[in-house]
């Protein structure tokens, strides 16, 4: 006989894709597919894709509280069963053959999945206060820079981590211990690439596992080192100027004195890269390769 509805529980895994779960976002697309042919066929059908439950069930028993608190910093907020059956009324009378039932909520942190940009309100214009954050810590002084990336660094991972304060989060303590896992450091790589402007390799909390060494990368991200192509050419300029300008003899002494100090500099750096090439030049192939890692860090994907 006519059915009067058709009505599939999907979930908004096989919109929004779901960390883990490939399997089950696969079958609940196929859900969607099938209510769209049923209804392009004229029968009726509805795929209702539901959100985040407040309820624990089966597929959320083994969600730890950093796992919830990462989806409620997507934008999605949990469903009572009293608002879920509110959403199921609205749904059957709405006339489309698949609706997502996933509230939404203003965040603060974490990215919106691209499919839901357009819908979804922001609390704060993220991008920025990412951008401020970046040019503060760009406009620091090397021995404030430091420092700075420090607490970034561990205010993120706390974040992440979902602890109360950064105090928990020990400099030194390897990520993985603190309960880190692939997910939340795709998650700390992506905030941190906000606050610093950088572009992060997704293995990078995995290369530097502590905050000390991660800050330390990052400090080193941000100072680049100048290539020596770039240094003679700011000497050519530097050398191009003698010629037409004039000094007293206080000015006179003063640049004398810069360029001696300078050249103290240089040579100081150049005796340490001769040590260092004498050295390398006896070294065996694992310490080679460990002087590569300590200059270069790990390679990145």
């Amino acid at each position: 006989r006519d059915l009067a509805a058709f009505v599939m529980y999907s979930s908004a895994a096989g919109l929004m894709g779901s960390p883990g779960q490939g399997n089950y976002a696969a079958a609940n697309a196929f859900l969607d597919a099938l209510a769209v042919e049923r209804r392009a066929e004229g029968l009726p059908a509805l795929s209702l894709a539901w959100g985040f439950w407040e309820e624990t069930t089966g597929l959320t028993a083994n969600l730890t509280g950093a796992d919830r608190d990462r989806i409620r910093r997507g934008g999605l907020q949990t469903i009572t069963a009293e608002r879920g059956m509110r959403m199921f009324d609205t749904a059957t009378q709405h006339g489309e053959p698949v609706l997502l039932a996933a509230p939404m909520a203003p965040v603060r942190d974490g990215e919106v999945p691209a499919l839901l940009r357009s819908l979804h309100r922001r609390a704060t214009r993220r991008g920025t206060t990412a951008d401020a954050s970046a040019q503060w810590l760009a406009g620091l002084a090397p021995e404030e820079r430091e420092g700075a990336l420090m607490k970034v660094v561990r205010d993120t991972a706390a974040v992440v981590l979902g602890h109360a304060d950064a105090g928990t989060i020990p400099v030194t303590a390897a990520f993985k211990d603190l309960g880190l896992d692939s997910l939340t450091a795709v998650e700390l790589r992506n905030s941190l690439a906000k606050s610093t402007g950088l572009r992060l390799p997704a293995t990078m909390v995995f290369d530097y596992p502590t905050p000390a060494s991660l800050a330390a990368r990052l400090d080193d991200l941000m100072n680049p080192r100048v290539s020596s192509t770039a240094l003679l050419a700011e000497l050519d300029r530097i050398e191009g100027m003698f010629d037409s300008v004039t000094f007293d003899e206080k000015q006179a002494s003063l640049v004398k004195d810069r360029l001696s100090a300078a050249l103290g500099k240089w040579q100081q750096i150049s005796r340490s890269a001769d040590v260092a090439t004498v050295a390398l030049a006896n070294a065996d192939a694992g310490e080679i390769l460990d002087f590569i890692d300590r200059e270069f860090g790990n390679p990145t994907i």
